[in-house]
């Protein structure tokens, strides 16, 4: 007969004879009101009552127990594996790792192991190479982290860098000769200086100090309709330069913010 997988021992009329009183008898005492032995499980298990009632589950009994034994599912206890089980086991973890290490061995690739140039003389046909670096600052001699450094060779952009925390720009390899080379940050006049030389297997140390844009001078706003409007000064009862007759040109902002005088407005390019 197979067991119930879970048991629950209820009692719903409790005896109200007195423990205390009862003689011992054998797995627990004697009730001389109805004549029977009451069990002591007290001191018994939830494997130990399992077993019992799983065993005796059609007979009357007549026990003792602790409240938290009451009303509540008392499960199978966990059974023992068997000796072949146990055996199985053990063989097929044998078998797994003796076999293992055969299987990462055949799946595992090649490691390539490379190693990176440390110094200009470790990079491969390094011959007529150079480095250009330096330090970005502002006018107060504080250094300009993210500024844009770039480098051109007849018009041609060779390379660039990004300065770090600390102002610093590292630009390498570059082929010898002469380079122009053009320093950019957000707010600041943009520097570009021409005939940069990088010599074969040295640095060249440049540092640019930049200055902050000019926020006192004028500018000139460009219309969509085709006029132009002077401001502060420059602009006298709201007076408008009638623009309809020409050609409508948008006029970019330079480094710099230059500002742009009445006689330069009207003897730009048609």
């Amino acid at each position: 007969m197979n067991k119930p997988g879970s048991i629950q021992i209820t009692i719903p009329t409790p005896c109200t004879q007195n423990w205390d009183e009862m003689a011992p008898a054998g797995q627990g005492r004697f009730c001389a009101h109805c004549s029977e032995t009451v069990i002591d499980f007290t001191n018994y298990s939830d494997s130990a009552l399992y077993n019992f009632f799983a065993k005796n589950n059609s007979e009357h009994v007549c026990g003792r127990f602790l409240g938290t034994q009451l009303d509540r599912n008392i499960h199978i206890p966990p059974q023992p594996h068997s000796q072949l089980y146990r055996l199985t086991v053990a063989f097929g973890l044998t078998l797994l790792f003796t076999q293992t290490p055969q299987l990462l061995a055949q799946s595992r690739p090649p490691i390539a192991v490379q190693s990176l140039p440390t110094k200009l003389t470790d990079i491969p046909n390094h011959a007529n190479l150079g480095i250009l670096k330096g330090n970005i600052m502002d006018d107060k001699k504080e250094p300009l982290p993210s500024a844009v450094v770039q480098v051109f060779q007849n018009g041609v952009l060779k390379g660039g860098a990004a300065t770090d925390y600390d102002g610093n720009y590292i630009i390498t390899p570059l082929d010898t000769g002469k380079y122009d080379v053009i320093v950019l940050y957000y707010g600041f006049d943009s520097i570009r200086q021409t005939g940069v030389l990088v010599a074969e297997n040295k640095t060249t140390i440049i540092n640019y100090n930049m200055a902050r844009h000019n926020t006192g001078l004028q500018t000139i706003m460009v219309h969509t309709y085709g006029k132009m409007r002077l401001s502060n000064s420059e602009r006298t009862n709201n007076e408008l330069i009638d623009q309809s007759k020409k050609k409508e040109e948008y006029i970019p902002p330079s480094p710099g913010n230059k500002t742009y005088t009445r006689e330069e407005i009207n003897n730009s390019p048609k």
